[in-house]
């Protein structure tokens, strides 16, 4: 993974969510893809079952939240995260983020914010938010499009949600 993309993402998450700035880390490598995880029939890789893995790492450093950033292709679009009081663990795929997979021309700015935006979003849930339908950040996309037009930011209802539960 481009160590360059992980520090993109602790940078914008630090200026965002102010509060943390001194805990977010980068770990490189760090949590194995279980075998099991992958879906022949899809050709994609089980979310769950990577929650699983960032929940246990999680829990085994000590870490309130873990994001997991994968390169490979996820059953679910984006990104997933745990829901409740006791989430910790989210996870967000690069495979659909990059303007290539759609027959686009390269675009690293491009793909650093919709990294940004999916990574603050599957976040966003871990603290307690849901889907927004104002612009905000954690309004659902269902195309990469509308991880485009989404803003890098909380709506007020949503950031005093967020505040609220951490």
């Amino acid at each position: 993974m481009d160590i360059g993309v992980l520090k993109h993402l602790r940078s914008g998450l630090k200026t965002i969510v102010k509060d943390t700035s001194d805990y977010i880390r980068i770990f490189n490598d760090i949590c194995k893809i279980p075998k099991e995880s992958f879906d022949l029939e899809q050709e994609l890789y089980l979310t769950p079952l990577l929650l699983l893995e960032i929940r246990n790492f999680a829990e085994k450093m000590d870490f309130d939240i873990v994001l997991g950033i994968a390169a490979v292709g996820l059953d679910v679009r984006f990104g997933q995260a745990e829901f409740g009081p006791e989430a910790r663990a989210a996870i967000i795929s690069l495979y659909r983020l990059y303007p290539e997979y759609y027959a686009q021309a390269e675009n690293k700015n491009l793909f650093l914010s919709r990294v940004l935006k999916e990574g603050l979003h599957e976040i966003g849930h871990i603290l307690g938010g849901d889907h927004c339908i104002n612009n905000c950040i954690m309004k659902f996309s269902q195309t990469v499009t509308d991880i485009d037009m989404k803003p890098i930011a909380f709506c007020e209802g949503c950031r005093e949600k967020i505040l609220k539960s951490s």
